[in-house]
């Protein structure tokens, strides 16, 4: 490395690393980076840790000349001694406060840069106005303090103690040493008056667009991904307001043409975040960037032509401006998509106009920054389908732990019974209680739709089907009870849901006192292999005001059994195929009738497996297999709590 000027200037080997460059840029007002010519990665590096220029190893004399030149008038603007020294456990450390303005933070974009978590990204400002210097706070998390004191803003005197942030954050004193005569005024003047080169700033560009592109490529929510466009843009351009307008993310791509922009976010120079009253805009700037999707640049808007364009801009005091659009990914079919929206930026000065380098820069900072808006909406919706997959998941847990015991045995009678819904939770019904130890409730229904809404209505008709188990057990008119419920679904506005149930009573002599309501009829099979179905009862529950319903009664003998079932099992099928149909059914439960309940059931869901070949099930699927064994089985072996009748929604 090699000393410049006054010690003003220094060049630095790339490869001595990003903390070398960092450490001396905190001394040196211009860091000169030495490396390969034409070694982006090396260029790179350089400006992260801090490098002003970068002169490749087989630089020119002219070459050299220009860089010398570029850093001269830094090299002798420097003041003779106002310095920061460090007071805390970073050890021994001197900052040169040779700038008009020093920021102090994290960021880097900062000109003294920490990686003290107690330190802001943009903490605090040292500005200088001739051999004056005072400091500022930038808006910072934990406070700038000075000699103990929290302040905002305050003149700098000589031996003042500066810490940025609460009680252990760095901090350092503030020393101010005789300079040589005019070197503080000269330095004021040179800089004050010199705006930076073009290389200078072409530097500043980069590290300001790298730092930028690396942060975007973090796993960061929308809203901050925003506030780091929006800051880095400002910062690109020298604006004093930057904003982003995005239009409505629900619409598609061809949805969002001609449709308006809203603010999503804008802000300040300082960090100030507009809203309500203090935010207005220009709205004819952003439309017309985002109709065309081509960026544009107002240097000056008093000029004539610009004036009269643009009346409402100027009227809320905005001189200058640039946008440039959020470019969306591309169609499905390859052509270019709508943008998502606008990045803008404005001044109320236009001394210093926009350039169309900066409009490059600004261009390439949108270019990332809409991949990481859209990858942000895409994370979000990803973190939305997550939340409703678990509240899915948890309410299929809920929805299960409700169901009954999938068997039932005592003396009399057996069953079997599962209910299996396509999606996370069902609209399926399958009960059985028993009341008592000579009666047994038996139902199964079914809720037009599936998913939630049917989920919901199933949980209520099965509080229902209790009431009406509980009242038919001394009150045995199911036909009547089923009108009461259809009265009931009726009364319940919005539902716009149909119910169909099948709801039956089996007593210890096997009578069996039933009422079908719209429902798949259930199959009796005798032992001799005779099927009956029970159809008899009426429309569907919810349907029509006045319908009725007749309850009908079938005596059961030792042997028998019933298939009660809902359609996603009749009606199961894969594309190039026919329904599986009632007549499988019937074969299937004819021919394993004199097996166990569990079994039947095991045999009619093999056969429908079969039948579709794995397919995907397209509905709820539920299947109870009760057989009846008779009436003298022996009452104690088996005793049934009659205190807490189970119930479930399937």
């Amino acid at each position: 490395m090699a000393a410049g000027s006054a010690s003003a200037v220094l060049l630095l080997d790339f490869r001595d690393g990003t903390a070398a460059f960092r450490d001396a840029a905190r001394t040196f007002p211009w860091v000169v980076a030495v490396g390969p010519r034409g070694d982006a990665a090396a260029v790179v590096e350089s400006v992260r840790g801090g490098a002003r220029d970068y002169l490749p190893l087989d630089a020119s004399a002219a070459e050299v000349g220009e860089a010398l030149s570029r850093a001269g008038s830094q090299a002798e603007a420097v003041p003779g001694g106002a310095v920061l020294e460090a007071l805390d456990r970073s050890g021994p450390r001197r900052i040169a406060l040779f700038k008009r303005l020093t920021t102090l933070g994290r960021d880097p974009s900062c000109d003294v840069i920490f990686e003290d978590a107690a330190v802001s990204r943009q903490h605090a400002r040292i500005s200088r106005a001739g051999s004056a210097y005072e400091i500022s706070d930038a808006g910072s998390r934990h406070g700038l303090f000075v000699n103990g004191e929290r302040t905002d803003r305050r003149r700098l005197e000589n031996g003042d103690e500066v810490r940025l942030g609460a009680e252990g954050a760095p901090t350092f004193r503030f020393v101010l040493s005789e300079a040589p005569e005019g070197s503080a005024e000269m330095g004021a003047t040179l800089e004050g008056a010199r705006p930076l080169s073009a290389a200078d700033q072409e530097m500043r560009d980069i590290a300001s667009l790298l730092d930028t592109f690396m942060t975007l490529n973090s796993d960061l929510v929308l809203d901050d991904l925003l506030a780091i466009v929006i800051s880095r843009s400002m910062e690109l351009a020298g604006a004093e307001r930057g904003m982003i307008l995005l239009a409505d993310d629900a619409q598609t791509a061809r949805e969002r043409e001609g449709r308006p922009l809203h603010v999503a976010m804008a802000r300040l120079a300082n960090g100030t975040e507009l809203v309500g009253a203090d935010l207005e805009i220009s709205r004819k700037i952003p439309e017309t960037v985002m109709s065309t999707g081509r960026g544009v640049i107002l240097q000056d808007l008093l000029v004539p032509e610009e004036a009269m364009a643009h009346p409402g801009t100027i009227e809320i005091g905005v001189r200058s401006a640039m946008c440039v659009p959020l470019r969306g990914p591309r169609r499905a079919d390859g052509s270019p998509a709508p943008p998502l929206g606008v990045l803008y930026v404005d001044s109320t000065s236009a001394t210093q106009p926009f350039s169309s380098r900066r409009l490059g820069a600004l261009e390439s900072l949108a270019a990332e920054g809409s991949r990481a808006i859209s990858n942000a909406r895409l994370y979000q919706l990803s973190l939305e389908k997550r939340r409703i997959d678990e509240e899915m998941r948890i309410a299929r847990v809920i929805q299960k732990s409700l169901l009954p015991p999938a068997s039932h045995e005592s003396p009399w009678v057996s069953l079997h019974g599962t209910s299996e819904p396509s999606l996370q939770v069902g609209g399926d019904l399958l009960i059985w209680w028993p009341f008592g130890e000579d009666r047994l409730a038996l139902g199964v229904g079914d809720v037009s739709g599936k998913g939630i809404p049917a989920a919901i209505m199933s949980s209520m008709l099965d509080g229902l089907c209790h009431g009406l188990a509980s009242r038919a057990s001394r009150t045995p008119d199911l036909g009547r009870l089923a009108g009461e419920i259809n009265s009931f679904l009726l009364g319940r506005a919005g539902t716009e849901k149909f119910v169909s149930l099948f709801f039956g009573l089996l007593d210890r002599s096997g009578l069996f006192s039933y009422v079908n309501a719209g429902h798949n009829p259930p199959l009796r099979v005798t032992g001799g292999g005779g099927v009956e179905l029970l159809r008899s009862g009426g429309l569907v529950l919810g349907a029509l005001e006045d319908a009725a319903y007749e309850a009908r009664e079938v005596r059961l003998v030792p042997g028998d059994i019933v298939v009660l079932y809902s359609d996603g099992v009749t009606e199961a099928r894969v594309a190039e195929r026919d329904l599986f149909g009632l007549d499988r059914l019937r074969d299937a439960a004819v021919e394993a009738r004199g097996l166990p309940p569990r079994e039947v059931h095991a045999r009619v869901l093999s056969d429908v497996s079969a039948f579709t070949r794995g397919a995907m099930q397209a509905d709820d699927i539920t299947l109870m297999v009760v057989k009846y064994t008779g009436p003298d089985g022996d009452r104690g072996s088996a005793r049934t709590n009659v205190s807490a009748p189970t119930r479930a929604r399937g």
